[in-house]
Formats: C-alpha cells, structure tokens, sequence
C-alpha cells in the first residue's frame, strides 16, 4: 500500500524511524507531509524532512494550512492508499486527510477518549498515572474524536519523563499501524467508535513549566519529568538555592537568572535534582551546581 506521512516534529520522527525499519516490501512511503524547520529540543536528533531526503522519499514542504490545501492535487496525484499522522504540527483540512483511498490515520499518545488533545504524555505523567498508552485512531472532523482501530497499553515507571513515554508509544503506533494495513488488504479491519468518559489537554505554555517550590516534592518531580524535553521546567536560581539551601544568602543578581531542571527523581521522600543548565550554559550534574552555587552547612 502506499503511504503518506505526516509529521513535523522530534516525535514523528520517531515514528518514521520506526516506520522505516518495519515497512517490508508489502508498502512504500508515497510522499512525506512536513516542513524543514526543525523543532528545538535539548538534544540531537534527524527531522522528518531529513530522514526523507536520506532515505530518498518525495517530500512535500508547507508552513501553513493554506499551504497544505495547496497542495491537496498534487498529493491525489500519488494515488495513495492511506495517510499517517504522527504529531503533526498543523490542522489538517477534510479534503486533504480524505484524499487516500482508505483515509487517515494517527497515532494519539494516551487511551483515548481519556487525555484528547496536545499534551497527553505529559498530562499522564503530571496526574500521577501508573499507566498510559497508544492509540491507532482513524481522523474525522473533530479532534481526537474518530474511531478506534487498535490500543495497547503500557506502564509509566516512577522516573520515566515523556520522553521516555513517547518512545514507547510511537513505535508501538507503528506496529499497529502495519497491522492494521495487513487487516485492511484482507478486509477484516475493524474500526470502533470511542467510548467511555473523555478527557481533554491543553497546550503548555513556558510560564506553565516555571516550578513553585511550596508545592508537594511529588508535584514538582512530576512537573520536571513531564515537561522533559519541551517546554522543559525551570526556576529562577535565587527560588532553587532558598529550596536547598534556606539560610543562604542570595546574591540580588541571581533574582532573575533561570535555571532549566533536566532531570529529577525521588529518592526516601527527597527531591533529587540530577541534571540542570543555567541559562546561558552547558548542562551540568547536581555535584557540579551545589559546589558552586550551594553553601556547604
């Protein structure tokens, strides 16, 4: 079958990798739907649009809406048998995820109806769930809402951070998502309507990952791993040296200087902050910032 991809960012990018890898000789990727931005992220990593061109692939490039709908007759012109979505950055119109025969599909990152919506991993992680999971949904006009093809589920450990969850459930969407192409060539898909109580996320904001340490120590390392790799948590470093050490005195130039916090776990009921970055600088560990930073009692 032919298959169009659509995918903007870090985590379709994991999806192509592993769309890549498991694809065989039964499919083809027909074209890639991206743009070439690449989206910030503290680490390294192949956008979409670079995973096509080193594989080859006919791309095509928008920027916006308008710019996809553009586009539309060109993409009818491939013939293609099913579309994929996997975090695409931009809404896209009915006639566009009409266009293959067999329409579109998108891998959701939660176990929908619950956590509809631009943020389910980290809503996941910020509830405190023990459990999340993938679903391969087919695209309607409301967002999130379309039938179920295939979930599966899959725990959330006590460290993980999302992106740790995303690279259980983009691959996961994957494989179900060839599956589901082998049960669509025999005719025996079967697509059911959601059901059960729904939930909905919203988009986070920076100021929304600024950490308030008058908070619960499980709120705060729940805050830190949900907003790794994006937005990313912070706090001001006067707010993160009176956290860990009260009777020190704090410079006034500290007042305004922001701290990223990477990484953090709980360890005997202690928040543990591993890995952070200064504004300005390079990450570094927790030793490497309270020798510098910190007052020794």
């Amino acid at each position: 079958m032919k298959i169009v991809f659509f995918g903007t960012d870090y985590y379709s990018s994991l999806a192509m990798h592993s769309l890549i890898k498991q694809l065989g000789d039964k499919h083809e990727i027909a074209a890639v739907i991206t743009n070439k931005s690449k989206a910030s992220m503290p680490f390294a990593y192949t956008s979409p649009f670079e995973i096509a061109m080193e594989n080859e692939l006919t791309t095509i490039n928008i920027s916006s809406k308008q710019e996809l709908l553009e586009q539309e007759e060109y993409l009818k012109s491939l013939n293609p048998d099913v579309g994929l979505v996997a975090s695409f950055g931009y809404l896209i119109p009915k006639s566009v995820y009409e266009a293959p025969r067999h329409g579109t599909f998108n891998i959701h990152p939660s176990l929908l109806p619950k956590y509809r919506g631009v943020s389910p991993m980290q809503q996941a992680i910020l509830d405190g769930l023990t459990e999340t999971g993938v679903t391969l949904m087919k695209i309607n006009e409301k967002f999130d809402t379309g039938p179920i093809i295939k979930q599966v589920s899959f725990s959330i450990a006590l460290t993980d951070t999302t992106y740790n969850l995303a690279q259980k459930a983009f691959p996961l969407g994957i494989t179900m998502f060839l599956e589901a192409l082998d049960e669509l060539a025999n005719d025996n898909l079967i697509e059911k309507e959601q059901v059960g109580e729904a939930s909905y996320t919203k988009s986070i904001k920076k100021d929304d990952a600024h950490i308030d340490f008058s908070e619960d120590i499980k709120v705060i390392d729940r805050k830190i791993r949900a907003f790794y790799p994006k937005p990313i948590a912070w706090a001001y470093l006067s707010e993160l040296v009176k956290y860990f050490s009260p009777n020190q005195n704090v410079p006034s130039k500290w007042q305004e200087k922001r701290v990223l916090l990477l990484n953090s776990q709980l360890l005997n009921d202690t928040l543990q902050i591993n890995k952070l970055q200064l504004e300005g600088k390079s990450p570094i560990s927790w030793k490497q910032f309270a020798s510098g930073y910190l007052t020794t009692p």
